[in-house]
């Protein structure tokens, strides 16, 4: 009995000193350990192997979370906290869904002659709405509609139809 206890003792201690930090190259800037998250890609749980097979360059932006929202989104998986990383492709994907939602808006509008009342970054564009042809895809953050309790108390009874929100990536110097 005491040697199958030395034994698995050295078993353990062999184990835990010859495990190698499998965390990428690029997470280690974040100074964290990236066995102890839950690892999400463009939206869907994955495993190390699918993080080390990234290149640095298909990464758009990386999130780490933390809170009780993750229990609740992902159960046990997500207590400890999540990496969120978004690909440079599943940004373009998600930027031209929200440029054809605004598309659809703009056309929307000029056909049922102001259903829409447009706010671009917080600044309501009254009639003057061309300016939001001329946005590409790429300029887009957010595209939603507001709803008509918070349009009341933001805008009060200026608006008219329903408010469109458009936020857009502010520029660079």
């Amino acid at each position: 009995m005491k040697c199958l206890k030395y034994s698995i003792f050295l078993l353990v201690f062999i184990s835990a000193c010859t495990q190698q930090d499998t965390t990428p190259e690029f997470l280690k800037e974040y100074s964290i350990n990236a066995t102890d998250y839950l690892l999400v890609v463009d939206e869907k749980v994955v495993d190390l192997e699918v993080l080390n097979a990234m290149e640095e360059s298909e990464i758009y932006e990386i999130k780490i979370n933390r809170g009780p929202a993750l229990h609740l989104r992902f159960g046990d998986q997500g207590k400890e906290g999540t990496i969120a990383i978004f690909t440079n492709a599943f940004e373009e994907r998600r930027q031209k869904q929200l440029f054809t939602r605004l598309q659809g808006y703009l056309t929307r509008n000029a056909t049922a002659q102001g259903e829409y009342w447009f706010v671009m970054n917080g600044v309501p564009l009254k009639e003057n709405w061309d300016s939001l042809y001329q946005l590409s895809f790429s300029q887009l953050l957010e595209v939603g509609e507001l709803s008509a309790k918070a349009t009341k108390m933001l805008y009060g009874d200026q608006t008219t139809g329903q408010t469109v929100l458009v936020n857009t990536k502010k520029k660079r110097d």
